[in-house]
């Protein structure tokens, strides 16, 4: 698959620098004087029939003042007048979009039937069944985009690999912007939002050198060198993973409502990291963070064999206000969610809040609130571990339940008192997650029959 797209890449690559031509301007002033142009293929197709769209900044850059370009040799051809910058920043994109099938499916079919004949024993032909043969393949549909990006190249030194990184951020931020328009106007449900997480792990590049207008060699981007899901195929997972995924695929199957809390925190990073959905990775944390929130102090009034309608009481005030009211006393630490010095005042300033935004007045976040929003979960999650492993012994069943065994032992925690709890005394004791979960559920009627009233 890879193959057939670097081949794809480098063939509309080469098209278009056969009709690009640069002429720049002697106003030019400023070190370095470069534009940057990034070759970038679209996991998602984007078959927007377009030429150019510019997308310009507030950010104002000296040395740009007065530089004159055509986009293309036909404009340049045409007679037309070049393009004259004012000094403000800018991103250009061109879509190049490939009609050509590229042969993912028939790569498919081989692993699948090297498979089935391990399985099955049967040794199976080369030919195509029937049904891939008829799968549909119209002219003028589009099997792949690529987009060319062109920004300044805002550089202190001649390798300063972290300007290369921050160009290619502009230009992925204005690509979705241009993609999200396609897919609103389209309602295209299946177009997936571009972030540099979304798209594939290499692009290619290659640099203009302003005085001569000349373009310089083509060399590889890898967009996400640290994400090995993206770069390279996972590895067999070795057996303490094992062990904790089927501990995992427990817990869910018995409706552990602390299971709740860690498939919306997957669901913020996946939209954070991947999907590059920043409204989503708000909405996902700040589910994760309460739904983690309340369990944990429902588990405590369990532990401590708190009436019902008493723990009821508590969820007649917002989450803020419980979170400065019913936790210090039982974990001790700092819950004032005002104090943005503290875990829970980050949280409070860029998650809750920034939650609520979204959710009430359909504000949209930038990648950088998103992020901010997601560090600031895990910190208060982080917190809320840490206090409880901290009175692991007043509340062993609570913590074992969120921290486990292996948590307690990474904190060096693991001994005394609660050691010898799992060791003599928790085997022996009714299930904890019915439990709780029955306890949860009574005061979940109890909240309901009072708001009733």
């Amino acid at each position: 698959m890879f193959n057939s797209l670097m081949h794809h890449t480098r063939a509309i690559v080469a098209d278009i620098l056969n009709r690009l031509f640069f002429r720049p301007s002697p106003k030019i002033s400023g070190f370095p004087a470069q534009l940057i142009t990034f070759f970038i293929p679209l996991k998602t197709q984007l078959p927007l029939p377009l030429d150019t769209v510019a997308f310009e900044r507030d950010e104002e850059i000296e040395w740009l003042k007065g530089v004159h370009y055509w986009p293309t040799n036909e404009a340049r051809d045409l007679g037309a007048d070049p393009w004259i910058h004012d000094g403000r920043n800018m991103v250009s994109l061109r879509l190049w979009n490939s009609t050509k099938p590229i042969p993912i499916a028939t790569d498919l079919l081989d692993a699948m039937e090297e498979i089935a004949t391990r399985v099955t024993g049967e040794v199976h032909d080369d030919s195509t069944p029937e049904d891939l043969e008829a799968m549909p393949w119209e002219e003028g549909q589009v099997s792949l985009t690529i987009v060319e990006a062109v920004t300044p190249l805002l550089a202190a030194t001649d390798d300063d690999d972290g300007a290369v990184s921050d160009c290619f951020d502009l230009c992925l931020e204005h690509i979705e912007e241009l993609a999200q328009a396609y897919r609103l106007a389209n309602w295209d449900l299946f177009s997936d939002p571009v972030s540099r997480s979304s798209v594939y792990p290499f692009a290619l590049l290659t640099v203009r050198d302003m005085p001569e207008g000349k373009y310089g060699p083509l060399n590889l981007f890898w967009v996400n060198s640290g994400e090995q899901h993206l770069t390279a195929p996972p590895k067999l997972i070795p057996q303490d993973k094992l062990d904790e995924t089927l501990l995992v695929l427990k817990r869910a199957r018995r409706k552990d409502p602390f299971m709740l809390s860690m498939r919306n925190r997957w669901s913020s990073d996946r939209a954070l990291r991947v999907e590059g959905d920043a409204s989503g990775a708000v909405v996902s944390a700040a589910i994760s963070s309460e739904v983690l929130f309340n369990t944990v102090l429902l588990s405590l009034a369990w532990e401590e064999g708190l009436p019902v309608p008493e723990a009821a009481v508590w969820f007649r005030e917002n989450l803020p206000k419980r979170l400065r009211t019913y936790y210090s006393s039982r974990l001790g630490g700092s819950w004032d969610t005002y104090n943005v010095a503290t875990p829970l005042g980050r949280w409070y300033e860029d998650l809750y809040r920034s939650r609520n935004r979204v959710v009430h007045t359909g504000h949209l976040p930038s990648m950088k609130e998103a992020t901010a929003a997601v560090e600031a979960r895990n910190a208060a999650e982080e917190f809320i571990v840490s206090r409880l492993v901290d009175r692991r012994n007043r509340y062993p069943r609570t913590v074992l339940m969120v921290a486990g065994i292996p948590g307690l032992q990474r904190r060096g925690a693991y001994s005394g008192k609660i050691q010898r709890f799992v060791e003599q005394q928790a085997s022996s004791e009714p299930d904890w997650t019915m439990a709780l979960t029955s306890f949860m559920a009574e005061v979940e009627n109890e909240v309901g029959r009072s708001q009733a009233r």
